[in-house]
């Protein structure tokens, strides 16, 4: 999922893409002028541990780019919020 935050301080819009798969959150922030596939050429810059999340299946970026939800197949299945990490 690319970037669609407002960018009100949060990821803005085409800045990063995120990744879920069964155990973790990737991320890749994308440098300024910066290729997509230069930027998914790399190691995710973050790799955020999830709790269980039963076949997760969707992913979305928080409306102020601060953060994602995730959520599974099952019903009923947990609305996760992940925030989005700063810094080294």
């Amino acid at each position: 999922v690319v970037g669609e935050g407002e960018g009100r301080g949060g990821v803005a819009r085409g800045e990063a893409v995120a990744v879920l798969t069964y155990d973790n959150l990737l991320l890749y922030p994308r440098q300024a002028g910066g290729s997509w596939a230069r930027t998914l050429a790399h190691p995710p810059r973050w790799v955020v541990p999830l709790p269980l999340l039963p076949q997760g299946e969707a992913l979305t970026w928080a409306r102020d780019g601060e953060g994602l939800y995730a959520t599974g197949e099952f019903s009923p299945a947990p609305i996760l919020y992940i925030t989005y990490p700063r810094g080294e």
